[in-house]
């Protein structure tokens, strides 16, 4: 049996100088970050340092054994296992982002309402004098901001079987602990109804501050298959089912979701968005191989050197991948349907789960009420619902754009709803399964021997490498924004198949 003890320290990035020896990055700027418990009630101007974090210790642990008992005296199996904690660093765009954000970034703005605005406004550039207000909005860190970090671990199972063969079963798994993620506390306060609200700290505009509140958990088992090259042939064959679950994937917006803040803004609102990763692909198979035929042989050398170059010294080799799709958050980006001031952030609500998926009705509150060409008045009255498939379909001779038509909401899949009531029923976090992936490499090789040639030895190969060989053209992550069903661009495979990425290398080399 054996093992490994590590116990790294972590590296962090410093600024010199500073009240002690080292100090955090993002004290360099003049505001650096602010006190999550005080932020609603302090000056635009308060200054806090960001703390340091000096504990990041990261021990490591691993064993590998081979028993010789029972089941196991042929001493063809090992047993392995490991631990691990790893830390995560800070990246510059924490520092740029806060740098760029008042109050370390001041502006001011020239307005003009004239129809042509402000005439040379180049030159009026140098007279603007920049102004910090309280009503600017802040992006910023929280003062207690530390490294994030995961605990890593593994156990597993090797087995030598017959015919060269390799069985190996794992358990893979990490737990995130105070991963990065955005929270917004100065939001307009959210309501029931259409009338505006006021930020919580009318006296303040936004804030928000990156922080350590998200955490994640992935679980996977893992099983390969695998060959030694022998009489030619070598493979090996992975399958990997896993469950990636997380509160936050990023802190910039993804492909998954327009939305870099919880759907509820509130202190503890992420516990609501526990749910499946944006980086969550349950399914994963990868293939490959390679194939070196031995060919035939003859005691004329003619027909030898006919078998030769057709039969011997070929490869073949490829790598087959499939993976099952990431997840992706069903939204309404562009709606604010509880008032909180922020309109990426709400999803809709489930009105009949029965119904086609790509069916929704949405809140007449929310369309237009004055009339246009074609387009009857909006009547305005909360809780009435109108078709969005009828609403964002192309015009047609008999149907002008933006034709309001009244619906059930209990004949639809989803319905686009108006307050604060209806926010702990909204659809989950990242629901929705997108298309899966597959690709295809093949590449064949052939080897001419130089004898012919007068050399001795030598040999002459010429090689030509296949990627997505079958010119396969995957499909991106659909269109899920439910505002804008009816639209040819939402839940549409036909608009998001990517490009076909076949490509092709042809290359030899002469060895003598």
């Amino acid at each position: 049996m054996s093992m490994i003890l590590l116990v790294p320290a972590n590296t962090i990035a410093y600024l010199p100088g500073g009240d002690q020896a080292a100090d955090h990055l993002i004290n360099g700027v003049a505001f650096p970050g602010i006190n999550p418990a005080t932020a609603l009630t302090d000056p635009i101007t308060a200054v806090y340092k960001v703390n340091n974090d000096y504990n990041n210790i990261s021990p490591r642990f691993g064993f590998a054994y081979n028993p010789h008992f029972g089941f196991f005296h042929d001493g063809k199996t090992v047993i392995h296992g490991g631990f691990g904690v790893y830390f995560d660093g800070d990246f510059s765009n924490i520092v740029v982002n806060s740098a760029q954000s008042s109050p370390n970034a001041v502006a001011q703005t020239l307005t003009s309402t004239a129809q042509d605005g402000l005439a040379n406004s180049n030159t009026l550039i140098s007279g603007i004098t920049p102004a910090l207000s309280p009503l600017s909005s802040v992006l910023s860190v929280v003062n207690n901001l530390v490294n994030p970090y995961t605990y890593q671990f593994n156990f597993g199972l090797e087995r030598e079987l017959p015919y060269n063969l390799k069985l190996t079963t794992n358990y893979v798994g990490s737990r995130g602990v105070k991963l990065f993620s955005n929270r917004m506390y100065n939001y307009f306060t959210p309501s029931n109804g259409t009338a505006a609200t006021t930020r919580i700290n009318p006296n303040r505009g936004a804030i928000s501050a990156r922080g350590n509140f998200a955490t994640s958990e992935y679980n996977s088992l893992q099983a390969e298959l695998s060959r030694s090259f022998v009489h030619g042939l070598t493979f090996r064959a992975a399958y990997t089912y896993s469950k990636d679950l997380d509160n936050a994937s990023e802190i910039f917006a993804t492909f998954a979701s327009p939305a870099t803040y919880p759907a509820d803004l509130s202190a503890s609102g992420i516990r609501q968005d526990w749910g499946n990763s944006a980086w969550d692909h349950r399914n994963n198979v990868t293939v490959s191989y390679v194939w070196s035929p031995k060919g035939y042989n003859a005691d004329n050398r003619f027909t030898n050197a006919v078998l030769g170059a057709f039969t011997r010294h070929w490869t073949i080799s490829g790598v087959e991948r499939f993976q099952s799709g990431p997840y992706s958050t069903l939204n309404i980006n562009g709606y604010d349907t509880n008032g909180d001031g922020t309109t990426t952030n709400d999803r809709p609500v489930v009105s009949n789960p029965i119904a086609p998926i790509n069916t929704a009705a949405i809140d007449t509150t929310f369309l237009p009420t004055a009339a246009a060409t074609g387009v009857a008045a909006n009547p305005g009255v909360q809780g009435t619902y109108y078709s969005l498939n009828v609403y964002n379909a192309a015009a047609t001779p008999t149907q002008p754009a933006h034709t309001k038509q009244l619906v059930d909401p209990a004949s639809v899949h989803f319905i686009i709803q108006r307050g604060q009531n209806f926010l702990s029923q909204e659809v989950s976090r990242n629901s929705f399964l997108q298309p899966g992936y597959q690709q295809h490499d093949l590449a064949i090789e052939k080897g001419f021997g130089l004898s012919y040639a007068h050399f001795e030895r030598g040999q002459l190969t010429l090689r030509a490498e296949a990627n997505d060989v079958g010119n396969h053209n995957n499909v991106a992550p659909l269109g899920v924004n439910v505002a804008l069903f009816g639209a040819s661009s939402q839940l549409n495979p036909v608009v998001s198949r990517t490009v076909s990425s076949r490509s092709l290398v042809l290359w030899a080399t002469l060895k003598f």
